[in-house]
Order: C-alpha cells, then structure tokens, then sequence
C-alpha cells in the first residue's frame, strides 16, 4: 500500500510540475521576484487518509526543462 501512495504521489508531482511550468510560461510578465508566490496545491486522498501539498518554484532559473 505504501508503494502506491508513494507511486500516486510522484505521477500527481510530475502533474503538478507540468501545470506550474505552463502556468508561468505563460505568463511572461511576471517578475522573477515574484516567483515565488505562484503556488500548486495538490491534494490526494488515500482511504481516509488525506495529503496535501504546495508546489511552487524557488526561482524563474532553477528549473532546467524551463525555457523563459
């Protein structure tokens, strides 16, 4: 059980990952200060158990698949 939390838990990163490059790519005008405050949440709910999470960037260059 624990390994298909754990396998859940990478593909809805990944997910996450993609929607936040997207989401700042297209929106070129943000300053790079400001980064930081575009946030994912991502929530995945196991049984009764429910994990939530906050996905974000620390910079607009840390990510080397980004291309801005």
């Amino acid at each position: 059980n624990s390994y298909k939390l754990y396998k859940d838990k990478a593909k809805s990163v990944l997910a996450s990952k993609v929607h936040l490059i997207h989401i700042i790519s297209t929106m070129p005008f943000i300053p790079p200060k400001n980064i930081q405050s575009v946030r994912l949440p991502t929530i995945q709910i196991m049984g009764l158990t429910c994990y939530i999470y906050c996905l974000t960037l620390v910079d607009k260059g840390v990510c080397p698949s980004c291309q801005w």
